[in-house]
């Protein structure tokens, strides 16, 4: 079998488990993103950031920022992503909170794995927060400040904007994400498969 021919078989058996994949991750992105255009609408975002903006804001980030984390840590990263190309943060607050999802992310389904592998659920919940919080701490005390014309918001001249407005804003938003991440998606899948198929990986 020549090379282009195993090329030509891995990019069609890539594509199907591609779009089973991606179809997956951007039913679940407009879902969230859905919700919390929703909440940031009836103004319970404003009301949340509020509350815990002093405690995220120890930790360089606005209130808005816990609704990023905690969609991280209860569900995955796309969660996570959702939430910000819905609300908008300056590019250092996205930079803490990406490594902070990092450290805390799935919490639920991965301490049930871990579990199972003998390890205290209750000690991997709390060493994983911690190690997010630390992080957070980390690099809040070391990135450079942000340059206020840089810092962009979904926000933005929408404050007291009809629902019909609000929702026209987010459409245009989610299917920009959506565009981007099924390229991702499906470009990276099918370079894997191409990869293992002609032993490049191995």
């Amino acid at each position: 079998m020549t090379t282009l021919n195993i090329v030509k078989a891995s990019v069609k058996s890539g594509l199907r488990s591609a779009l089973r994949t991606a179809w997956w991750m951007i039913k679940l992105t407009i879902a969230i993103s859905f919700g919390v255009m929703l909440l940031q609408y009836w103004g319970i975002i404003d009301v949340v950031a509020e509350w815990l903006a002093p405690f995220f804001g120890w930790l360089g980030l606005p209130g808005e920022g816990a609704l990023v984390f905690i969609s991280g840590a209860l569900v995955n990263h796309y969660a996570a992503i959702a939430v910000i190309e819905t609300i908008g943060f300056s590019g250092r607050s996205i930079t803490i909170l990406a490594l902070m999802c990092l450290c805390a992310h799935n919490l639920i389904l991965e301490t049930a794995i871990q579990k199972k592998t003998g390890s205290s659920a209750l000690q991997m919940v709390l060493i994983r927060l911690a190690a997010a919080v630390l992080s957070a701490v980390i690099l809040n005390a070391i990135l450079p400040p942000d340059d206020a014309a840089a810092v962009f918001s979904k926000n933005t001249g929408q404050e007291g904007a009809g629902f019909l407005t609000f929702f026209n804003k987010w459409i245009v938003n989610i299917l920009k994400l959506v565009a981007v991440m099924f390229a991702i998606i499906v470009g990276l899948t099918i370079l894997q498969r191409v990869l293992a198929d002609l032993g490049v990986i191995r």
